[in-house]
């Protein structure tokens, strides 16, 4: 596999979020109403027995990276976010040898995109430290800021505080 030949997976592991965006597909458009096309609650979040199958052999031996998209949902909000991770890891590690024959390294990259708003600070330090564990040291998590403070923030990531988010994201950078 070459270098232009990239394989990468992107889960929506939640359609949960904590927020109410401006022009977000989660609700019918103009409304906080929830678009009845949404999975919410429990019916929103993928299973662990989902990512083992989607991480199998096939895909586990050539991906690059892992990307929690944020199109409905945020990641955070899965219960089970920090196992998701781990088993991912553990199925990639798995195929070490043929990722290696591949020219891959041995983990995955992890993309994240997140409001940064929802779980405590101890819940940011055990994701950072399992980023340092699980996955390769290019990962990136994208943390949604919109404005320069607090009042332009809640125009766009309604419900979400710019400062939470911030200081999410330096627990990530520390």
């Amino acid at each position: 596999m070459s270098d232009d030949e990239t394989l990468g997976i992107h889960i929506e592991i939640s359609s949960n979020c904590n927020s109410r965006c401006l022009d977000c597909g989660r609700f019918v458009k103009g409304t906080d109403t929830i678009n009845p096309y949404v999975e919410i609650g429990s019916k929103g979040n993928i299973s662990i027995s989902a990512i083992e199958n989607i991480f199998d052999e096939n895909i586990s031996s050539v991906a690059r990276y892992v990307n929690f998209t944020g199109t409905y949902g945020d990641f955070t909000l899965h219960p089970d976010a920090l196992d998701i991770m781990q088993t991912i890891s553990e199925n990639i590690s798995q195929h070490e040898n043929k990722r290696t024959a591949n020219s891959l390294s041995k983990k995955l990259t992890l993309l994240a995109e997140t409001n940064g708003g929802a779980r405590d600070d101890k819940w940011w330090h055990t994701f950072g430290d399992y980023i340092l564990k699980y996955f390769d040291k290019s990962s990136l998590i994208i943390f949604a800021l919109d404005g320069t403070d607090n009042e332009t923030h809640q125009l766009y990531r309604r419900g979400i505080d710019f400062d939470t988010v911030l200081r999410h994201a330096k627990i990530i950078i520390d």
